[in-house]
This record gives structure tokens, C-alpha cells and sequence, in this order.
């Protein structure tokens, strides 16, 4: 799947054209949490539109940095936030590295087709979900080998059978509205930057799982029986 941002327009008014430039806003209640406690400053909003391709579809799903766009967890632990249909149980989620809703997307389709025993899923969710963070995801997961392996076991798995695929962002041919020649060039460098560090998209089928071959399903299984976490840390919570 080829997925490129095609368009940006630039909501640019008189004397704005040294402010930063927005980002997507994330709705999340830990997100909100955090925006309050820092000044706001006004910045530069923006709208994009994706062109999305690939064999059995063309579709365009459009963004902007006032709306709930990007993908996270909602108090009741539901993924929330707009998506780009692509079929019934099936859709295309943009998210950002630093929010880690991608390792939690992959733990929660892991969990729900029960590859893991008990002992190791507590493991990794107390990993991704410290109790101490009141059940948001963790923030800074460098260092924590028991995500860092259970990523590495199972994501190229998921993506095989096309449950959970990471899909990056080309934004090499964006076409740029609004602002002038300075500002459309300081804007691509944002964007690119921002692209290349922090967004992408997470294509999810959530009724797949439930129809996989018997091969299928013991190839997520013998991951399973691979992977080996540090369960110490259930010591800390238990």
C-alpha cells in the first residue's frame, strides 16, 4: 500500500509567518492533561489531504491540526480518533511514534487471540500500562526489553497476515497552498522532519483474527512460545 501526502493548505494570516507550525492534536485526556500545563502559543494551522493506493483501492482521507485525527486510547481503553475506512473491520489509523498507540494496537490483537499465556501477557501489560500511570500507555519505553522483544517477535507476523501492518507517509511530491515562497519552504522542512520522526499510519484489521488457518494462528503461537519476558516486574504490582 502506497500512502503519500498530496496536498497541504496553509492557514497562514498576516504576521504569522515566523510562528511554528501546528502538529495534529491528539485527543487523548493524558494529552489534554499535558497541553494545559504548557503556555499556549499560537502557531500556523494547516489542513493535508493522503492519497492512499494500492491494488484494490483508491481512496483520499483528509486531516487538519484543529481536528481528532490521530489514533489513541480513550478512558475505557477503546482506540479512538478518525480513521480511513477501508472495509468492514478494517481500517487505516495515523498515529505518532511518540504516543506508542502501536505497540499497544499489536498487544491488544496479541491479548485477544490468547497466543500468550497469562503469566507473560501481565508481563507485557504492565510494561505497556504501569499501574503507576493510571492505565495510560507508557510514555518512554527505551530500555524495556520486554516490549522491545515482544515487537520484534510479533510485528513482522501481524504485518504478514496482514492484522496489524505499519504503513509509512511519502510527503516527497506534496503540492503546497497558501503563504508565501519562504514560508512554503520552511514548511516543507517542518513537514518532512515531522513525517520522517513521528507520523505514520497502522492498518488494522480487527475481524481477520478471528478467521485465521490453523497455520496461521500457530505461527503467531510459536512466537509466543518464544518469547521470554521479565516477569519480575509482576512483583511490583502483585
Amino acid at each position: 500500500m502506497n500512502i503519500e501526502i498530496k496536498k497541504v493548505i496553509l492557514d497562514l494570516k498576516t504576521g504569522q509567518e515566523n510562528l511554528e507550525f501546528e502538529k495534529l492534536y491528539e485527543n487523548s485526556y493524558k494529552e489534554t492533561l499535558k497541553r494545559e500545563t504548557i503556555k499556549k502559543k499560537e502557531k500556523i494551522h494547516w489542513a493535508a489531504v493522503f492519497h492512499i493506493e494500492d491494488d484494490e483501492i483508491e481512496m483520499e482521507f483528509a486531516v487538519d491540526t484543529k481536528g481528532n485525527y490521530l489514533t489513541y486510547l480513550d478512558l475505557e481503553g477503546y482506540i479512538n480518533g478518525e480513521a480511513a475506512e477501508i472495509d468492514e473491520g478494517s481500517a487505516l489509523h495515523l498515529v505518532t511514534r511518540e504516543s506508542n498507540i502501536y505497540q499497544a494496537m499489536c498487544f491488544m490483537e496479541v491479548k485477544k487471540l490468547k497466543v500468550l499465556p497469562e503469566e507473560k501477557l501481565k508481563a507485557l501489560e504492565y510494561s505497556l500500562f504501569p499501574k503507576f500511570a493510571q492505565g495510560f500507555i507508557a510514555s518512554d519505553m527505551a530500555g524495556d526489553s520486554n516490549i522491545s522483544e515482544f515487537m520484534e517477535l510479533f510485528t513482522p507476523v501481524l504485518s504478514k497476515l496482514e492484522l496489524i501492518k505499519k504503513i509509512d507517509i511519502s510527503c516527497e511530491w506534496v503540492e503546497i497552498i497558501g503563504g508565501d515562497s519562504e514560508s512554503q519552504k520552511r514548511f516543507e522542512n517542518f513537514l518532512k522532519e515531522y513525517v520522517e520522526k513521528d507520523l505514520f499510519f497502522v492498518y488494522y484489521d480487527t475481524e481477520y483474527g478471528e478467521m485465521l488457518s490453523k497455520k496461521e494462528f500457530n505461527e503467531l503461537f510459536s512466537q509466543g512460545i518464544k518469547y521470554k519476558p521479565n516477569t519480575e516486574i509482576l512483583d511490583l504490582y502483585e
